[in-house]
């Protein structure tokens, strides 16, 4: 399944995590904003989105936090 941005986006909002999201991804690459370019750029597969844009150990809600997210995505989107 091919997911684009407005709609994982729209995945975070549902699940109240957007701003979390944003936050710890701008802290784990140096910065760097999560926008469409970097969404478009990462063609990632669906199973490793969250575990490959945010480093859960260096996050203040921790492994299980995004583990669930995750979760929810997968059985959601794969």
């Amino acid at each position: 399944m091919q997911l684009d941005y407005h709609t994982f986006i729209s995945f975070l909002k549902d699940s109240n995590v957007e701003k979390e999201f944003r936050e710890n991804f701008f802290n784990c690459n140096g910065g760097q904003t999560f926008c469409r370019k970097v969404w478009d750029d990462e063609e990632l597969p669906l199973q490793l989105v969250f575990r490959t844009l945010l480093d859960w150990d260096s996050t203040p809600e921790g492994p299980a936090f995004w583990q669930k997210i995750d979760n929810q995505f997968q059985r959601k989107f794969c």
